[in-house]
């Protein structure tokens, strides 16, 4: 569905598409963001179960570094593909 974007100066119409009027090559995946929310997802329940059984703080900090160095790197991600 095409509909026309109020917010473009251009008058062009909007790409339902999520692309924000970049082209993108076609069958393009993204493994590296797959791979970081599964690290992501991962790391979290990881650290949900050390936390439950009540391990020491080295597991913690490790989970939590992942979960740390993957969302920034997510983060950064995302706003470097939005300009």
């Amino acid at each position: 569905m095409t509909y026309s974007d109020l917010h473009r100066a251009d008058g062009a119409p909007a790409s339902g598409d999520g692309s924000h009027g970049r082209p993108t090559p076609a069958g393009r995946t993204d493994v590296l963001r797959i791979v970081l929310w599964l690290v992501l997802g991962l790391s979290a329940t990881g650290n949900l179960v050390w936390s439950i059984i009540g391990a020491g703080a080295g597991p913690h900090l490790l989970f939590g570094a992942l979960s740390a160095v993957s969302g920034v790197t997510l983060g950064v991600r995302f706003l470097r593909d939005r300009r």
